[in-house]
């Protein structure tokens, strides 16, 4: 999945149902209660609403291509490894995790032979 683009439409639908001003609804086919996590997003420090003469009636708009930057940023995969046993139990004995160090480790690794 995290070669892949992965876009979840929202769908914008003008509404002029009788005895209510002209609104527009917005679905997410694809989310399950979407409206209720956009509340949450809103409740804190709710953005200035777009100009509801600039919508379209209907459009499909790409909501989560975010989702590929957050995979990238978040997937993460199992690797054993081997180390000295005592130098294991010091370090269990310190309460260090160990995928934590092993990443530091690896990326200032990486940062050494990548600038050389």
């Amino acid at each position: 999945m995290r070669d892949k683009i992965v876009i979840y439409p929202a769908v914008f639908e003008k509404m002029t149902d009788k005895g209510f001003e002209t609104y527009y609804d917005v679905r997410f086919p694809d989310v399950h209660n979407a409206w209720e996590v956009l509340g949450l997003v809103l409740v804190d420090v709710p953005p200035m609403p777009s100009d509801l003469l600039e919508v379209k009636k209907t459009i499909l708009m790409p909501t989560c291509n975010w989702l590929r930057l957050i995979l990238r940023r978040t997937l993460k995969v199992k690797k054993n490894t081997t180390i000295p046993a005592d130098l294991a139990k010091q370090a269990e004995n310190l309460d260090i995790n160990f995928s934590s160090v092993l990443t530091k480790a690896l990326k200032q690794e990486i940062k050494i032979l990548t600038e050389s």
